[in-house]
Parts: structure tokens; C-alpha cells; sequence
């Protein structure tokens, strides 16, 4: 992929039914320079449950990299999104006659509604990103 900074590293704790449970603990700063961290949200000690199709093993330790497509989603989400969200806001007000200091006010209302929804409904994209996961050899 592109960076080692771009995954997050754990262990696997449970294995059973064609499932795992990793435990991700990002105290070591894996979480540093990771394109999802602001969407995937982890603090402290977070534990994923992922299909074993890697045929792992209870103390396996493992690196999770988002898939492309869930970077992609991401920088759209975060990025994407918001900027087209402003510029039609601002584009829609200025249609409709409000003076600047009013257009900066919808400006900022839509980009706030924006990402309070986003939080609101967080969980919902943590469920979408899809996780690559490889054994780390040491």
C-alpha cells in the first residue's frame, strides 16, 4: 500500500466461525497519517470484528489497512463533499439576493449541519470500511 503509517496494528484475540476479533489499541500512534483516522474515530483500545479469510490465529499480530475504495470515501466525505456543499450554498444565496455576511452565515450553517450529521450518522460509515488484513512476521 502506501505507507506503514497507513494501517493500524493489532492482535487477534478470538477466532471462531470464519470471524476474528482484533484488538487495536492506538497508544503506539498507529493511527498517525491514516487517510480514515477522522471518520474511523478510535481511541484508546478498539476491537474490529472481521471475516477470517486470512486463516488466522488467537495471537496472530496482524496489520489492518483501509481497502482504496474506503480512502476514496473518505477524502470524499471529508473533503469532497464539504467544498461542493459550500460552493452550492454560497451559489444559492447569492441567487437569491442575500448580501455576504448572510451568505457566510448559510455557508458555515450548511458546513456545520453537514458534519453534525456526519457524526450523527458515523456508525453507519464505520460499518462501509472495508479492512485488508496482513500477519505481521517479527
Amino acid at each position: 500500500m502506501k505507507k506503514e503509517t497507513d494501517c493500524n496494528r493489532g492482535i487477534v484475540e478470538r477466532v471462531a466461525d470464519g470471524e476474528m476479533t482484533v484488538a487495536v489499541g492506538n497508544g503506539g500512534g498507529s493511527c498517525d497519517g491514516c487517510s480514515l483516522g477522522r471518520v474511523c474515530g478510535l481511541s484508546g483500545e478498539t476491537r474490529f470484528s472481521l471475516k477470517n479469510e486470512g486463516g488466522f490465529k488467537a495471537g496472530d499480530r496482524v496489520r489492518l489497512m483501509p481497502s482504496e475504495g474506503s480512502r476514496y470515501v473518505a477524502a470524499l466525505l471529508l473533503g469532497g463533499i464539504p467544498v461542493l456543499l459550500l460552493v452550492a450554498t454560497a451559489a444559492a444565496a447569492s441567487l437569491a439576493g442575500l448580501d455576504e455576511d448572510l451568505t457566510a452565515l448559510a455557508c458555515v450553517v450548511a458546513g456545520g449541519f453537514y458534519f453534525v450529521m456526519l457524526r450523527l450518522f458515523g456508525r453507519r460509515v464505520d460499518r462501509s470500511v472495508r479492512w485488508r488484513v496482513e500477519k505481521i512476521c517479527d
